[in-house]
């Protein structure tokens, strides 16, 4: 079976969804606890001279604009850090997009957009888990996973995919 699948931000996003575990959130809080204080700082700190400055008796202008500041100042570096990764994961996609997929009776054949081709035999893999958009393969070595995204393929022929999968791989649940 040979297929050609486009790599999506909405596949990314399910990818990393379905591999997280369920300790990421903790995890990332409590890494971030120093930047989280810093900004809650900043925020409570800026958010009151902004006000205490405006509503005084006498409105101290410069007070109001370094409140602004401290406020504003952590929402632009969560937007630019948010659009650079969105960026960096946009032109990874279409670096890699599209990519032509055969499946056989020995493996995976795959062949990217640059014309770099792959093998992986079936024992490469330990088994697979479907998603909404995706399929992923684990790999039986290093326990990474390798995403197929369904996104752009028929119904149909999202079914064979899985077929194919099964009669070769065990489902992981």
């Amino acid at each position: 079976m040979d297929v050609e699948v486009s790599f999506t931000s909405r596949s990314a996003r399910e990818a990393e969804r379905m591999l997280r575990k369920w300790y990421a959130w903790p995890l990332f809080l409590i890494r971030s606890i120093y930047g989280l204080a810093v900004i809650a700082a900043l925020l409570f700190a800026g958010g009151s001279l902004f006000i205490r400055s405006l509503f005084s008796a006498r409105i101290q202008v410069s007070g109001a604009i370094l409140g602004l500041l401290m406020v504003l100042g952590p929402c632009a570096g969560y937007w630019w850090l948010r659009t650079r990764e969105v960026r960096k994961v946009t032109a990874m996609l279409a670096a890699i997009n599209p990519l032509r997929l055969t499946f056989d009776t020995n493996g995976v054949h795959t062949l990217e957009k640059n014309r770099a081709s792959n093998f992986s035999p079936w024992s490469t893999f330990s088994g697979f888990r479907e998603g909404r958009t995706i399929f992923l393969l684990r790999e039986a070595q290093s326990g990474q996973h390798r995403v197929i995204s369904k996104d752009g393929l028929s119904r149909t022929l999202s079914e064979d995919i899985k077929s194919v999968l099964a009669s070769h791989l065990p489902e992981i649940k």
